[in-house]
């Protein structure tokens, strides 16, 4: 059974790499976070709204004849800061809006993405959702679902977004 795994860590993402990843905040809405390895998910009193962004620039070519079994997307968090909260919801979201041709790259499109200038995706399709809480340090996405998609219309806009579902005073940072 052939199978791919995207493997995404904080170490792979960057211009030369296969994943561009950003954050936007709600708190600074104009502000450009750039290609950061530090992404922020969820909603606090200071910061607001919080989203990532990521796009897979470079996938693997599936050999003739095989296809998608399991795609997953794993983050580890490195903080949670809750005001009286326990736990909230993250989801993954595929980006329904093209890169702006004003950007030559997807590069320099997630890397200039602000709140205000977010992209839009489809609010209505949750690829997936975890309880992101207090005590865990790994999450896991099945994202098999689009991940086909991307390999069946051989599509470049490989983007989705993760955002924070129910929130209230939670964020992660991962």
């Amino acid at each position: 059974d052939p199978s791919l795994i995207l493997n995404v860590s904080r170490e792979n993402t960057g211009s030369g790499s296969s994943v561009y990843a950003t954050y936007v905040t709600q708190a600074s809405p104009d502000e450009k976070k750039g290609n950061v390895q530090e992404l922020r998910v969820g909603y606090g009193r200071t910061d607001k709204g919080q989203d990532i962004f990521m796009h897979f620039h470079v996938i693997p070519r599936l050999p003739e004849g095989a296809s998608v079994v399991e795609a997953t997307l794993g983050m580890q968090m490195t903080a949670f800061n809750r005001a009286g909260y326990t736990a909230f919801l993250a989801g993954v979201y595929a980006v329904t809006e093209t890169r702006p041709l004003v950007y030559p790259t997807y590069y320099d499109w997630i890397s200039n993405m602000t709140w205000n200038a977010r992209t839009d995706y489809d609010h209505y399709n949750m690829i997936d959702y975890v309880t992101v809480q207090s005590g865990q340090s790994m999450y896991e996405w099945d994202i098999t679902e689009l991940v086909r998609k991307w390999y069946h219309e051989g599509t470049d806009n490989r983007t989705i977004r993760i955002g924070g579902l129910n929130m209230n005073d939670s964020t992660c940072n991962s």
